[in-house]
């Protein structure tokens, strides 16, 4: 199962930790499993997201709603 696959099955059956070990190989679908399924931040859809400045960016400013040591240092590196 790829990462947008999981995402789209999370979205009508709810989260679990196969589809969430599976979106955490890409930033961004990480990113929206944890707006839109989880509904909340976790250490190890964060950590995924940290992969890519942007995601880390957008997931400070709309998951954790604030800025944080390891979501500053991720974005910073664009």
């Amino acid at each position: 199962m790829m990462p947008q696959e999981a995402y789209e099955y999370a979205l009508k059956n709810g989260p679990d930790e196969k589809t969430r070990n599976i979106v955490c190989q890409d930033p961004y679908i990480v990113y929206l499993y944890a707006l839109n399924i989880d509904k909340g931040p976790r250490e190890d859809t964060r950590e995924a997201a940290c992969q890519d400045p942007y995601c880390a960016y957008i997931y400070a400013k709309d998951i954790d709603k604030e800025p944080r040591e390891d979501t500053r240092e991720a974005a910073c590196q664009n």
